[in-house]
């Protein structure tokens, strides 16, 4: 059931936006189950954090994504925002 719902939120989210960075940002953030912080997903990306950090603030004010805990990342081993699908249930 999980795994249905999680697969719906994607779809539903993206229908709502343009093909790019943003919806592998939005895939990162599924295939990953989410909480992950910019650096650890431009990582993933193999772009420069850069590139993610302004996609972040556009899906923010999208509603597709919003911002969790504050938690050491793992790619630069400073406290950082950690960001997660919006509608998506966390496990």
């Amino acid at each position: 059931m999980a795994r249905e719902t999680s697969l719906a939120v994607y779809h539903s989210i993206v229908e709502k936006m343009a093909p790019g960075l943003r919806r592998r940002v939005c895939e990162i953030l599924l295939v990953h189950n989410g909480c992950l912080t910019s650096s650890e997903i431009a990582s993933r990306l193999n772009r420069p954090r850069d590139s993610i950090s302004p996609r972040m603030k556009e899906l923010i004010d999208r509603d597709l994504i919003e911002e969790r805990a504050v938690r050491s990342c793992s790619v630069t081993g400073h406290e950082k925002i950690t960001y997660f699908l919006s509608g998506r249930e966390e496990r």
